[in-house]
């Protein structure tokens, strides 16, 4: 278990680094005395979200040539908040797992402190040592400038951050097998399929939870899904609709295929698996995503590097908290937004 010192919010390397002789090896050393040495990632959400926290910070451990572990701390602060769990343990990743904890680590002088919060914006934590917060939800230059150990801390959520390493984080990614004659019989289907496209439609929590719907409703509407399948329909002729959803009941019911060949992916092996859906997602041609890291996974692991993906160009609710956000680099450059 890792037990640092100081905690500071950096746009770059850590300028104390520079300023003041021996706060670099002070700031690298934990109560115990040991050296702070791996690239920490702070884990919380979903499996989508998890994903991209560990490929940041999968990233960052390859470019520097040091060990990764995974801060689960987060699901145990929230446990009676949300449902939502550890989601890697499926995928041969190269890291290890701890909850940090706080400790008695030693302060440093007042005065030395005080120096280095004038430099580098520095707080006093007892337990993560130094933070990087991610400072704004669009990519961020400064995370190439981070040149030691690290404490990340945020969403990541741009292929930006890890594409330098983006054959790493594919393997990283390797699914199971299967669990069932239902889903590999899918797996075939969906892989014979002429023009298989796999549709996202995210419910849930975006229409049950007001908070969430109030920052991620109303993005994927009927109108984007029927433009996105004509604009398909277009360019490739009929299509083999794969519709995946956390409600799959109200989707048989409720969505419009345009007249499509369609199966709605209903799999009860799946409900506690997501992965599972997420791996038949991948072996579409094409995908139409909804604002969801699920469904972006879905296609940026997909195995046909031709297809064409299709994502809603509105990822957060423009009405909501986060409407103003820039959303740009969410996107790989060769999608499109409807």
């Amino acid at each position: 278990m890792i037990r640092t010192g100081v905690s500071a919010r950096t746009e770059s390397r850590c300028e104390s680094e520079i300023a003041y002789p021996g706060v670099r090896q002070w700031l690298r050393r934990t109560a115990r005395g040991r050296p702070l040495s791996a690239i920490v990632t702070e884990l919380k959400g979903g499996l989508g979200n998890q994903m991209f926290q560990y490929a940041a910070g999968r990233a960052l451990s390859l470019r520097l040539g040091r060990p990764l572990t995974l801060d689960l701390s987060w699901f145990d602060q929230h446990a009676e908040e949300t449902s939502r769990r550890y989601a890697l343990d499926a995928f041969p990743i190269e890291a290890s797992r701890t909850s940090v904890a706080p400790s008695e680590a030693t302060k440093p002088s007042a005065t030395l402190l005080r120096r280095i919060a004038g430099r580098i914006n520095s707080r006093w934590d007892r337990r993560r040592g130094v933070v990087v917060d991610e400072p704004h939800w669009h990519y961020w230059d400064g995370f190439e400038r981070i040149a030691g150990p690290a404490h990340l801390r945020g969403y990541w959520q741009s292929p930006r951050y890890f594409e330098a390493v983006a054959a790493a984080i594919r393997g990283d990614f390797s699914f199971p097998q299967l669990p069932s004659d239902q889903s590999r019989d899918l797996a075939a289907r969906i892989s014979q399929a002429a023009c298989a496209v796999a549709v996202h439609v995210r419910r849930g929590d975006y229409v049950g939870d007001p908070h969430i719907a109030a920052i991620h409703g109303g993005c994927c509407s009927a109108a984007y899904y029927g433009r996105a399948l004509e604009q398909l329909a277009g360019a490739y002729g009929p299509l083999d609709l794969f519709v995946f959803s956390d409600e799959p009941n109200w989707v048989k019911t409720n969505f419009d295929t345009h007249g499509h060949q369609a199966v709605v992916v209903d799999i009860a092996s799946h409900k506690e698996a997501s992965y599972h859906d997420m791996h038949l997602m991948t072996l579409s041609r094409h995908h139409v995503i909804a604002n969801s890291s699920f469904s972006w996974w879905g296609a940026w692991l997909g195995r046909v590097p031709e297809g064409s993906v299709i994502a809603p160009k509105t990822w957060f609710n423009r009405a909501g908290a986060y409407g103003a956000y820039v959303t740009e680099d969410v996107y790989p450059r060769s999608w499109i937004r409807l």
